[in-house]
């Protein structure tokens, strides 16, 4: 995905530096100029010169209009004054996993000093660059961040990250990985969790599952491979396992499901489970098959009991995961020799009755 417009007029601008068409002292077009060969608002230029002027690339001249080219040009990436302050880039999908995460960071950082900014990652592609671009030039001296689910956010994760890197600003990823960049990051054992949250279910006599699936993610992905283990390791047909995708953002916001979807669920006349990948999932899973005759026995995922409302649940240590991330964070800030750690939390499965 393209970066954002100001972001385009200030690597533009930089680039006609380094190539030499604009020299240091020289004058650059004006604000009108940059816009009509952009094609953006004058207030989009003027939010990428002021980025310019704070990075050193530009200079206003007292007494002379316009903006020029730094005489003394600036690092190619330059230094952030860093504060004790904590940028929290984390999504908020369910009530309960957002508030012991936050709960967790915000008891490790506040214990040591440092101050947490919080903004929501979920479903805000349109906005988070320009979200983690405020942290940065806010001085922030690292940031906890969850990287945005869906495969069409692949390249804003990458983009986000290699950006923080370039700033030698320390992450630590949280609930999920991007699997080509080697970062610190907690997560929990989602596929071990699911593979004997699975198990139990086919230990109990159920052979045929609905497995209601969403938004990529390395969490969900882990999740489906759990299930297909629990399968294979007691010599069950997974394809017993019925894969269902649904649009998970659109349910989440809407609560809406398509009819295609209660079609194909009311063919499936032999299931007797539904496990959600995710408790949105969850319910999208239960919504789907409320009209069905049979009983039906619900698993899926959950970052508290409070937030359990599964037949069988594998609950997350969501606060020990913001509790460890926050710890982890200061350290490597304090120490920059910390090495990548990687940490996998243990979820609990309980059923409904505890």
């Amino acid at each position: 995905m393209e970066d954002p417009k100001y972001l385009q007029i200030y690597h533009a601008v930089t680039a006609r530096i380094t190539e030499g068409f604009w020299q240091p002292g020289d004058k650059i077009y004006s604000e009108r100029q940059l816009a009509v060969v952009h094609t953006v608002s004058r207030l989009t230029v003027k939010r990428a010169l002021t980025k310019l002027i704070a990075d050193g690339v530009l200079e206003y001249h007292e007494g002379r209009q316009g903006t020029f080219v730094a005489e003394q040009q600036a690092p190619a990436v330059p230094e952030v004054v860093k504060t004790r302050t904590i940028g929290v880039a984390v999504d908020n999908h369910t009530p309960a996993f957002a508030s012991y995460l936050l709960q967790g960071i915000h008891d490790a950082l506040w214990d040591k000093g440092y101050h947490p900014i919080y903004c929501n990652t979920y479903a805000q592609n349109q906005q988070i660059d320009e979200q983690i671009d405020s942290l940065i030039d806010a001085g922030i001296s690292g940031i906890i961040f969850s990287p945005m689910i869906g495969t069409q956010y692949y390249q804003t994760n990458v983009r986000i990250i290699d950006q923080l890197a370039r700033r030698k600003i320390p992450v630590v990823l949280v609930d999920r990985f991007v699997e080509d960049r080697t970062l610190s990051h907690i997560v929990t054992n989602d596929r071990e969790a699911m593979r004997e949250l699975t198990r139990r279910l086919l230990d109990t006599g159920h052979r045929s599952m609905l497995i209601i699936t969403g938004e990529e993610a390395t969490s969900t992905r882990n999740r489906l491979k759990g299930i297909y283990d629990a399968y294979e390791m007691t010599g069950i047909d997974r394809s017993l396992a019925r894969i269902l995708p649904v649009p998970e953002k659109e349910f989440f916001e809407t609560g809406m499901l398509e009819k295609q979807l209660y079609e194909q669920v009311a063919a499936m006349d032999d299931i007797t489970a539904v496990i959600g990948l995710s408790p949105t999932l969850l319910r999208a899973g239960m919504k789907l098959t409320r009209t069905l005759p049979q009983s039906i026995t619900t698993a899926s995922v959950a970052a508290g009991t409070a937030e359990a409302i599964s037949d069988v649940t594998a609950i997350g240590p969501i606060y020990r995961m913001g509790l460890e991330a926050g710890n982890l964070l200061v350290r490597s800030i304090e120490d920059p020799t910390t090495p990548i750690t990687q940490l996998i939390l243990k979820a609990e499965i309980i059923p409904r009755e505890q």
